[in-house]
């Protein structure tokens, strides 16, 4: 599932017409970002499974233990910690009364009014709050000298803190600016923590997937991933290498990948290729990928794509950081086929509202604290099963959604859009 809600916001952005996007999911245990630029998913060479490295490129997501589920403590120093260690599914958070003691995100949320008391899944699932309050008040609030509201907005804030830094390193480290994306915020405790954690980092708007997929964001995005296999060759050597080269690796590479697919023993709507290749100055320890042309090779070729490695390499270290006149290495050739399935992956469009006044979704309103230095203020609640494309809300406000919730805090505008995704702005 680490991927699917990447490959899931590949595809939400393609109808959207968004080309630069964070993806955020917050589960039960992690917080995991991902990015797509320029339309396609950001990918690593390789990846660490537990402490064993696999040399075969992959999607890129960038993970801590964050998630709604993630236990909260104070260490020896006096200093409050969240996760990495979970609640889990089982025993869960303290207010799920299943024999969980140690508080949680999810058990601050419903402190704080974020959770409905009436719990979740329309009730069907339910909370308690005596259970989450006992539990930051014995294992934070008591050790910290704080309210028990004190502890859970000190939590809330946390978390929102530990993700805004992850989403940071993740995207600047990658030589991008955060002021060129769209955030996409799902997971069951994602949209309720969207806005604090994106509040510093400079994007433009958070998209929150509502409409049929709601927290299951990472599934649709499995069911909708096309069937992609990649196919390398270590070939180590200064760059660049004569074109007769360059075209023996490639055709080598495809023709792997064409047996592969066949192999697959389905019928593809369409497939199409990709080359890459990890590029490197002498005497440096990492490489960067870079595109190959899909045009036919030429002398000219191999200068095209050091041009490229270099604009890279100074967009990710800064202008002025590469250095040519070391020469540059080519490690590995990289061929990558992307065959597309023939059924729909599109989703609809919602039912459309008369105007942008959301009164018709009006549930309630309860005491909730978004922020510590305003505390708690009367909030209120609509119930997204009544908004329609057009709706606006404006912040402070509390959307309930069967499978999550989704916090719209003072300066923000959450707009529902035409797939019934709720898009939230910062005034």
């Amino acid at each position: 599932m680490l991927s699917g809600g990447v490959i899931g916001g590949m595809r939400m952005a393609e109808q959207l017409g968004h080309r630069n996007v964070i993806t955020t999911d917050v589960g039960g245990t992690t917080f995991l970002a991902g990015l797509i630029v320029d339309g396609e998913p950001v990918r690593a060479p390789g990846s660490v499974v537990n402490q064993y490295p696999i040399n075969a490129a992959t999607i890129q997501v960038h993970t801590i233990g964050s998630g709604g589920g993630a236990l909260a403590s104070v260490d020896a120093g006096g200093n409050l910690r969240l996760g990495p260690q979970s609640a889990e599914a089982v025993p869960g958070p303290a207010c799920y009364g299943d024999g969980g003691t140690r508080p949680t995100n999810t058990d601050a949320d419903l402190v704080l009014g974020i959770l409905s008391p009436r719990g979740l899944l329309g009730g069907r699932k339910p909370l308690r709050t005596d259970l989450a309050r006992e539990a930051l008040r014995t294992h934070v609030a008591e050790p910290l000298g704080l309210t028990v509201e004190e502890a859970a907005i000190a939590l809330h804030e946390v978390q929102n803190a530990q993700a805004g830094d992850l989403l940071r390193r993740a995207v600047v480290q990658a030589g991008h600016d955060p002021r060129d994306f769209v955030v996409y915020a799902f997971g069951g405790a994602g949209p309720a923590h969207c806005a604090g954690y994106c509040q510093d980092l400079g994007v433009r708007e958070v998209v929150v997937p509502l409409g049929p997929v709601a927290s299951a964001f990472s599934a649709y995005g499995l069911a909708a991933s096309d069937v992609v296999l990649s196919a390398e060759l270590s070939d180590p050597s200064a760059f660049p290498v004569p074109p007769d080269v360059l075209a023996s690796h490639y055709t080598r590479l495809e023709n792997d990948l064409r047996r592969a697919l066949d192999r697959q023993q389905v019928t593809f709507k369409e497939v199409t290729m990709e080359r890459e290749v990890d590029l490197r100055y002498s005497m440096q320890v990492n490489e960067l990928a870079v595109g190959v042309p899909e045009t036919g090779f030429t002398e000219r070729t191999g200068d095209e794509i050091i041009e490229r490695f270099e604009e890279r390499y100074e967009r990710i270290n800064g202008p002025g950081a590469g250095y040519s006149e070391a020469g540059v290495q080519a490690i590995t050739y990289r061929a990558r086929a992307k065959a597309s399935l023939d059924f729909p992956v599109v989703l609809p469009d919602v039912a459309r509202a008369d105007g942008p006044d959301p009164a018709e979704a009006f549930l309630e309103e309860r005491p909730v604290c978004l922020d510590s230095r305003t505390g708690f203020v009367p909030t209120p609640v609509y119930d997204y099963a009544r908004l329609r494309a057009g709706h606006e809300i404006t912040g402070p406000a509390i959307v309930d959604v069967p499978t999550t919730v989704v916090v719209v805090p003072a300066g923000v505008t959450g707009r529902v859009d035409r797939l019934g995704n709720l898009v939230l702005s910062y005034q």
